[in-house]
């Protein structure tokens, strides 16, 4: 689940083996400019595919306004993968509401220094730098910094936030190309995942 204190767990952590026919449909912001409406329907059963952590009900309205950013804490069987974090509503009925989406290619996960950038960033930025390039050692816990776009969305009473987790998205390349890949997600007292979400009560 999501929490706002810090785990307490030294040992905690969740395996993940990564489905690879995850997706947010050929209707999603990724293919706005093909002329036709967004839309992202009950993502309750793809998210089945996925790995979710649920806060509890609200107990008011909650507002998100900004950028997320996501901290993962992970360990993959594999030296490469990419990493797709959703922001999402469940409502009490159990429909569940895409809001925002981050992703993150782990060779591209060194940052760059915020001071150099020519502009002012809303989060952290990767490189993206061949030369940079970072591959995972396998079975080996690494960071993943990363931001999910702006937003301003209001939660609702009685929702709930969630993070749902994936390696994969049918509309993007896969990584690696072939082969099995499980992730371990740490959720430790020294190896804490977690997300930022700049939110107030409304």
């Amino acid at each position: 689940m999501l929490g706002s204190a810090p785990p307490l767990d030294p040992l905690g952590s969740d395996r993940y083996h990564v489905n690879f026919s995850a997706t947010t449909g050929t209707d999603n912001r990724w293919f706005a400019d093909l002329d036709h409406d967004i839309l992202y329907p009950d993502r309750a059963a793809e998210d089945k595919k996925l790995i979710v952590y649920d806060g509890a009900p609200l107990a008011t309205d909650v507002e998100i306004s900004g950028s997320p950013v996501v901290t993962l804490e992970v360990a993959s069987t594999t030296p490469d993968g990419a990493f797709f974090a959703y922001l999402e509503d469940v409502a009490p009925d159990g429909r569940v509401t895409f809001l925002d989406d981050g992703e993150m290619r782990a060779l591209d996960r060194k940052l760059e220094d915020p001071r150099e950038l020519p502009y002012a960033s809303l989060g952290p930025v990767s490189s993206g730098s061949r030369d940079e390039a970072q591959p995972l050692v396998p079975g080996k816990p690494t960071e993943l910094k990363f931001s999910m776009w702006p937003t301003s969305v209001v939660l609702r009473k009685g929702h709930q936030i969630r993070i749902a987790l994936a390696g994969a998205d049918a509309c993007f390349r896969r990584y690696p190309p072939a082969g099995d890949v499980t992730w371990t997600v740490y959720r430790q007292s020294q190896l804490a995942s977690y997300v930022e979400l700049p939110m107030r009560p409304r």
